[in-house]
């Protein structure tokens, strides 16, 4: 990769060795840390969003709580700091490649390995969302994967790139500057609307990744931003069933969930999508429980107390009363004497975050809504439905 200026320079006490990647925001570089002596990813932003108070201010700040999160699927953060005023963030170096190449080498990619992957993501993502914290911009270019021993073992996911999340301090998607945040492949509906954004849009954003390696496409793959961006506001989810064969079918059911155009009808936590698509790789067995039996309590001959000196509690399990009632008893219900019902655990509900001001890879005017509304739909498709399958005679 092409090296720039600061390639073999100085920032802080960071020296500069080499160019790993670049987007709308900065860019990555591997650096030397001359204090620990280790070998760091060093994100420099641009001089356009340093420059901005209100922007370094926050950048600052929201650094500092995504260091705060330990996950060992999110890329730690060692530093956040600014020097000679250029703003940049110390991490974890990864050697492992991005699941963007991992996809374009291996896609479509086995389905557990794919599964294995994206629930390491989603349990960052949703460690993340506790804390307050919207990525705004999880894609496969944002995952960083190192190897497992096998070609099939999902391997360790690193979910990083969260230098520029948005905090809980806004409504909606927009940067102060009027331009949204996202990359056109795995950007949620109210994204390209403007419209309050929180942690479900990192939802979307995961099973549009999820589509993405097993079938080796973004599900709305087109010809222009514009036309994509359309795709995502008004056309409804694809099925991985039509564009690869052999797939279980619930996956299908997974996608259009995950990719509802509407927060409130998609998964409302990462993890509830990952659990979701393991689920459907496992064939649904029905296990045949039998009927209990039912015994009249009225049927059964008076117990007598014995006056036996100190003698202990005796519980009658339904088994005893069964045979205690004879024949006579199948097919009724006996009530236990005594019960002691533990009331249902409540499950944790996911904290739900409103993002911030931020800036992110990709940047469109604030009236794409607009723009695309203005925009020829694509033609109509006739669509013929198939045949409801058989029904399940197991």
């Amino acid at each position: 990769m092409a090296t720039d200026r600061l390639v073999g320079t100085d920032l802080a006490r960071y020296h500069i060795e080499a160019v790993l990647g670049r987007g709308g925001m900065g860019v990555v570089y591997r650096a030397i840390d001359a204090r620990l002596g280790r070998t760091v990813a060093l994100k420099v932003l641009s001089g356009e969003r340093a420059a901005d108070p209100e922007f370094r201010e926050r950048f600052i700040r929201e650094s500092r709580l995504l260091a705060s999160i330990e996950h060992p699927n999110i890329v730690p953060i060692f530093e956040a700091d600014e020097a000679d005023e250029v703003l940049y963030i110390a991490m974890r170096y990864i050697p492992g490649p991005e699941l963007r190449q991992i996809i374009i080498d291996e896609a479509p990619m086995d389905p557990a390995r794919t599964v294995g992957i994206v629930a390491q993501v989603a349990d960052a993502l949703d460690a993340a969302h506790a804390a307050g914290l919207v990525h705004r911009d999880v894609k496969p270019g944002n995952v960083l994967v190192m190897p497992g021993l096998t070609r099939e073992a999902p391997g360790y996911a690193y979910l990083t790139d969260f230098g520029l999340t948005k905090a809980t301090s806004s409504d909606t998607g927009l940067t102060k500057m009027g331009q949204f945040v996202g990359t056109p492949g795995y950007i949620a509906p109210e994204q390209i609307e403007g419209a309050r954004v929180d942690h479900r849009a990192d939802i979307y954003a995961l099973g549009c990744i999820l589509y993405n390696c097993l079938s080796g496409d973004v599900p709305y793959p087109r010809e222009s931003t514009v036309a994509s961006l359309w795709a995502h506001l008004k056309e409804p989810p694809p099925k991985l069933s039509e564009h690869r064969k052999g797939l279980p079918k619930g996956l299908d059911g997974v996608i259009v969930k995950a990719l509802a155009k509407s927060p409130d009808q998609r998964f409302q936590t990462c993890g509830a999508l990952a659990a979701a698509a393991r689920d459907s790789l496992v064939p649904l067995r029905r296990v045949h429980r039998p009927a209990p039996r039912r015994i009249d309590p009225i049927s059964l001959a008076p117990v007598h107390p014995v006056p036996i000196a100190a003698a202990a509690p005796t519980v009658v399990t339904p088994t005893a009363a069964e045979a205690m009632a004879g024949p006579a008893a199948e097919n009724k219900v006996l009530a236990p004497a005594t019960a002691r019902i533990e009331p249902p655990v409540e499950p944790v509900a996911a904290a739900t975050v409103v993002d911030a001001d931020a800036v992110g890879p990709v940047a469109e005017p604030a009236n794409v809504a607009g723009l695309l509304s203005s925009v020829d739909a694509p033609p109509p498709v006739t669509l013929t439905e198939a045949p409801a399958p058989p029904a399940s005679t197991i």
